[in-house]
């Protein structure tokens, strides 16, 4: 089996930090992802209606339960939406939001479980996983990315591969909006790579996605590529080389 990251990127307009799908995308991928005939676990970023909805409320420690809520009722928008067009493609989706799986406290994971999950997939179903706020014992809450799932996950399910689709062809020497930014083919703990500025997210960025996978990487293959460019999730899924970045750790 498999894992699929889809980033934020991909399937919103995270970059214009706008309330929109892009539902073409994600509708051929959701049917790459089916055509492949492979059992997968996907996990999809919130792009705007997590990150968004985050900086525009004050989540306060000491009064936040209500502002908690609202940001998991926009990310629900989004997850029911990537439901919808999985169901359409197939998969027989069913959304296990990261507070039904974890608990936090100090912003450190302190308890989780799969049992659910687990049983779901065995019976034929799609879990969907997606990045959300939960709550924590001491601080309140908790931003619980999709990459941060993706982890766990990888830990229990022991995948062949996961692989992560976003909006570029990879993983860049430098932040790929650059002149001269070289796409990396393969990439470990001993690269050295510029991470720039990026516009809002706050999971940490790119920098912080990529300590997640290098992390990832000790436990199976960790692939990053295009959702963009037709076929590519397709092929990857299926075992074949693409256009990409591969993550390491040696």
């Amino acid at each position: 089996m498999l894992l699929i990251k889809l980033g934020g990127s991909v399937i919103t307009d995270k970059k214009k930090n706008e309330y929109l799908i892009k539902r073409n995308t994600l509708k051929r991928l959701a049917y790459e992802i089916n055509a492949s005939g492979k059992r997968v676990i996907v996990v999809h970023g919130a792009g705007p209606f997590g990150h968004r909805k985050v900086k525009e409320l004050p989540l306060r420690k000491s009064e936040n339960i209500n502002d908690v809520v609202k940001v998991q009722q926009s990310t629900r928008i989004l997850n029911t939406e990537v439901l919808k067009i999985l169901d359409n493609a197939g998969l027989s989706p069913i959304s296990f939001p990261p507070y039904s799986l974890f608990k936090f406290s100090s912003g450190k994971l302190v308890s989780k479980d799969f049992d659910l999950l687990s049983y779901y997939f065995k019976n034929g179903f799609t879990p969907v996983i997606y990045g959300d706020i939960c709550f924590d014992s001491e601080n309140g809450y908790h931003i619980c990315s999709g990459d941060e799932s993706m982890l766990e996950l990888v830990k229990f399910f022991n995948p062949d591969k996961a692989i992560f689709v976003t909006d570029v062809n990879g993983i860049f020497d430098r932040s790929p909006e650059s002149e001269g930014a070289k796409l990396l083919d393969r990439v470990s703990n001993m690269s050295k790579i510029s991470f720039g500025k990026e516009g809002v997210d706050v999971t940490g960025g790119m920098e912080g996605k990529f300590e997640i996978m290098l992390e990832i990487s000790k436990f199976c293959g960790v692939w990053v590529i295009n959702g963009k460019v037709k076929h590519r999730l397709l092929k990857s899924i299926n075992g074949k080389r693409v256009k990409g970045t591969e993550v390491c750790f040696l």
